[in-house]
């Protein structure tokens, strides 16, 4: 596609986001401003970034920007200090923050559960009996990421060294070095790597449960319509995700700063990820989510989904008929 071609497509992109977020509005209302953290590192946070590049949250009147918080723990730190009006957070910090005697509560659910990442070997690991016997990096001897790493080696009966990491990144850099022979890393990484590098990939056993968009019971009393819009700004980014697979890979490209196969297999692995309507679930996790928190936090052995979650906003979105109007132009 030449330049001029992609430069049209995006325009038309523009166009059509505008079109489906139209609302009838007897003057046109002065944009409300609203922050979302983190600033997006990765494509499973890129929905609200999409919704505002591509003039979606414009066609709702909301000026986006983003609060540049490390992670997960930081991007909630700004929802409860008012640092942020919406956040993603993994779900075991959300609860403890709400049994900490904090509001924070999830509204979207963007993905659906899934394998996280992979273990990724250098080329001439090719097969899962060459794993035996190498060093494998990972964040943790015991957390997500060696879980993960483990139920891969496991299934391919192998014994490795496991050297642990302070970062995703360090992982990536420790395989380009070649100190390291695998390591796990999340799907970004994973796909950069294949593409950069000729890096094998080892699909895990193990689901990872996604955290999710969330914002305060406080908020959503004080100004509802504002959560409203911003969640409406991630559906319609998630219709636009799945339907419009190159103008997604071209903002994901600029985005994360990746070569244009990669940003497509990107779009190509999250696009049947992404739930249409996205109300907000904590799946299959609440035991064990209550049984890892309940010494410190002896409420949570009755914790309840609805004590961290508001499916409300999805909720009214479905049955308005406004997610079933968005797809169905598309099929």
């Amino acid at each position: 596609m030449t330049r001029a071609a992609v430069k049209n497509s995006r325009r038309q992109f523009i166009a059509a986001a505008a079109a489906v977020l139209a609302l009838p509005r007897a003057a046109q209302a002065a944009r409300r401003a609203a922050r979302i953290a983190p600033a997006p590192r990765t494509t499973e946070q890129a929905l609200p970034w999409i919704a505002a590049r591509s003039g979606l949250y414009a066609g709702l009147d909301l000026e986006v920007d983003f609060a540049p918080a490390g992670d997960g723990s930081a991007a909630l730190a700004a929802l409860l200090d008012g640092q942020a009006q919406l956040a993603y957070s993994g779900i075991a910090p959300l609860a403890q923050s709400s049994l900490a005697g904090a509001d924070p509560v999830f509204v979207a659910t963007i993905l659906e559960p899934n394998k996280g990442g992979f273990l990724v070997s250098v080329p001439e690991i090719r097969e899962p009996q060459q794993l035996d016997g190498i060093r494998v990096g990972a964040l943790s001897r015991d957390g997500p990421s060696a879980q993960s790493a483990a139920a891969v080696l496991a299934r391919a009966g192998a014994k490795v060294a496991l050297v642990v990491h302070d970062s995703f990144d360090s992982i990536y850099a420790a395989l380009e070095a070649r100190s390291i022979e695998a390591g796990w890393l999340p799907v970004d990484l994973s796909l950069k790597g294949r593409t950069a590098h000729g890096w094998n990939a080892f699909e895990g056993v193990r689901l990872t449960l996604p955290g999710g968009y969330a914002t305060s019971r406080r908020l959503i009393a004080a100004d509802r319509s504002l959560v409203e819009a911003m969640v409406k700004g991630i559906v319609a980014a998630i219709h636009a995700f799945k339907t419009r697979p190159a103008e997604t890979a071209a903002l994901l490209q600029r985005l994360l700063g990746v070569a244009p196969a990669v940003a497509a297999d990107l779009q190509a692995f999250y696009a049947p990820l992404f739930r249409q309507a996205p109300a907000p679930s904590l799946y299959f996790g609440l035991p064990a989510l209550r049984a890892s928190l309940q010494t410190r936090y002896p409420a949570a052995a009755r914790m309840q989904a609805v004590d961290l979650t508001d499916s409300s906003i999805v909720d009214a979105l479905a049955q308005s008929g406004y997610i079933a109007r968005l797809y169905a132009g598309s099929r």
